[in-house]
């Protein structure tokens, strides 16, 4: 993962853009089943906890700023601002400074 690899990195500016709607859409998960929505929305802890156990984060993300970039439709807010949300947490937990924006 390329966050753990900036992680382990002696730079002195680390900074990580994501461009995306952050919808997860793989064979071990997908964002776009209800049931998954329906997790997201109302238990978030069993995302969080998925997520971490299927990628392995660097404990230590110190020094390094993330930007979140995306400018969500009416249609796919709700997910996105949650999404963004824990995304946030869990980054934010191991030291990591996070920016949610529409643009750069």
């Amino acid at each position: 993962m390329e966050l753990n690899r900036l992680a382990s990195s002696d730079a002195s500016v680390k900074k990580l853009i994501i461009y995306s709607d952050l919808t997860e859409n793989s064979d071990w998960f997908s964002f776009f089943k209800k049931t998954n929505q329906n997790k997201l929305l109302k238990r978030p802890h069993i995302i969080e906890k998925a997520f971490l156990k299927e990628y392995k984060l660097n404990d230590n993300l110190s020094g390094i700023q993330i930007y979140l970039v995306y400018q969500p439709t009416l249609e796919t807010e709700t997910i996105y601002r949650k999404l963004s949300a824990l995304y946030k947490s869990i980054l934010e937990k191991r030291g990591a400074i996070v920016h949610i924006q529409a643009n750069l």
